[in-house]
């Protein structure tokens, strides 16, 4: 159940990225970024979550202008991830 949560979670830090982009929900995107970065830091053992922490804190810097170049990788990492917690 805890996963499915996580996976759930995933997913709509994934939607994250084209808010982002856009520019809308600003407050949602820190939310979910904010979340990216703990889940990472609880979870620390593997590369999976150095890629959690990485995702994380370049949806704050898309926020604070950096150029959303690698948006669409980290969108489909994020969401696969979260498709695969979802229905595992």
């Amino acid at each position: 159940m805890f996963a499915k949560i996580l996976g759930i979670l995933d997913i709509i830090a994934a939607l994250m990225f084209i808010f982002a982009k856009l520019g809308i929900f600003k407050l949602m995107v820190v939310i979910l970024a904010l979340y990216l970065i703990v889940k990472a830091l609880a979870f620390i053992s593997d590369i999976a979550s150095f890629i959690d922490l990485t995702s994380g804190v370049y949806l704050l810097l898309i926020l604070l202008g950096v150029s959303p170049i690698l948006s669409l990788l980290f969108f489909l990492w994020l969401l696969q991830n979260g498709l695969i917690s979802l229905f595992a």
